[in-house]
């Protein structure tokens, strides 16, 4: 088998945006990755290149078996084999992590460590991501409204909110902790929000539910001044701002982002996620050892679902409980997983979305015996590793 990893959702063609009067103009994507900016190109999804990609997939996939089938005629075995080993990280891995975050969410140089994992067919990866971009700044502001922190996709629906604007709130008690929670009520359009961070015209996207319910949002850029635009749907691609607020944000830890449940990493107490963790690591004494049962039980219990990557529809988020139910997903299922468990037992753990061996690629990066360190649970549960990773958006 080839060294080179297969993975799927590449950026293909370049559209350039456009802005008209005061209606900003958003490519479609297949993957809900469009972003309103101002006269910038953006990657958007070619077929072209997803279509190539599957045809990868099923070659990568083809030669594993074939692989298979030699070892296990050399060994007279006519039985299926899996290696099932537990997939523990090694430290002294000499795998090179480059960390070339573009919106100030890496902190400090990323150690990586060796995947390892069992060996399983070469699987893809593949991931939804939100896009950055550039956009016309404004100066409108407001103050937070008040309410609870809740779990990654808020709790439900509450009463409304008197200080909203255009059905818009912002709950910034928890901003210390590392997370803000935003809701909308009333849209009969697409809401999308904009996270900027100390004048930056780069940010966050995120697509929220216009039922009153709260979406956690993470402060992933660390202290400093960020401002919040709503941006609202017109119609197609356009859209417009109808509130925004900027604030001052003091994380009591840079690693507080990286503890909590957000719109990507959903988890509460409850969650069977958060209790399948805590199972693992019962009796472990060390993060070292707690990491190593987490990633050893993705890698070698999930395996990669090719039909929800051929049906994978426009704004895809993961869902940790569901992915460790079927025990499959894509790229983002495994890295959303891995980080709803690890953090579920105090363990910083980033959700990266950026590029493998040049390819879109979801990983983790965890915090683990003084250093951040790189984990791809999905190349690990198919025994790969990839050469270089390069980050590009932290969760």
């Amino acid at each position: 088998m080839t060294k080179k990893m297969i993975r799927t959702l590449a950026a293909g063609l370049v559209l350039t945006l456009t802005v008209s009067s005061s209606v900003l103009q958003v490519p479609a994507s297949a993957y809900d990755v469009e972003v309103p900016v101002d006269s910038i190109s953006l990657p958007a999804i070619s077929a072209t290149v997803v279509t190539r990609s599957v045809n990868a997939i099923n070659k990568a996939r083809e030669e594993a078996e074939k692989k298979l089938t030699s070892s296990q005629a050399s060994q007279g075995n006519t039985s299926s084999q899996q290696n099932t080993s537990s997939g523990s990280v090694s430290s002294g891995s000499s795998q090179s992590s480059s960390q070339g975050s573009s919106q100030n969410s890496s902190q400090g140089s990323s150690q990586t460590a060796n995947p390892g994992a069992s060996q399983r067919p070469s699987q893809n990866t593949n991931q939804n991501s939100s896009s950055q971009g550039s956009s016309s700044s404004s100066s409108s502001s407001s103050s937070s409204s008040s309410s609870s922190q809740g779990s990654s996709q808020g709790s439900s629906a509450v009463k409304d909110d008197p200080n909203a604007v255009n059905g818009c709130s912002v709950d910034l008690s928890g901003a210390s902790s590392g997370t803000v929670l935003v809701r909308q009520k009333g849209s009969t359009t697409k809401i999308k929000v904009l996270l900027y961070f100390n004048g930056s015209s780069k940010y966050y996207q995120y697509t929220i539910p216009t039922n009153n319910t709260w979406t956690a949002i993470p402060l992933q850029s660390g202290s400093g001044s960020y401002k919040i635009r709503f941006m609202q749907q017109v119609s197609g691609n356009s859209y417009k701002e109808i509130h925004s607020v900027s604030f001052q944000a003091g994380l009591s830890s840079e690693m507080a982002p990286y503890l909590k449940p957000s719109q990507y990493v959903v988890y509460n107490s409850g969650s069977a996620s958060v209790a399948k963790a805590k199972s693992l690591v019962s009796g472990l004494s060390g993060d070292a050892q707690k990491v190593a049962a987490i990633y050893s039980y993705i890698t070698g219990n999930i395996s990669y679902d090719y039909d929800k990557l051929a049906n994978l529809t426009t704004g895809y988020l993961p869902n940790p409980d569901s992915t460790l139910s079927s025990k499959k997903g894509i790229c983002f299922d495994y890295a959303a997983l891995m980080a709803a468990m690890l953090r579920s037992q105090g363990i910083p753990c980033k959700l990266v979305i950026g590029h493998a061996d040049g390819e879109y690629h979801a990983w983790n990066m965890v915090y683990v015996s003084g250093a951040w360190k790189l984990y791809d649970a999905t190349l690990g549960a198919a025994g790969q590793r990839a050469s270089s990773y390069t980050a590009e958006r932290v969760y």
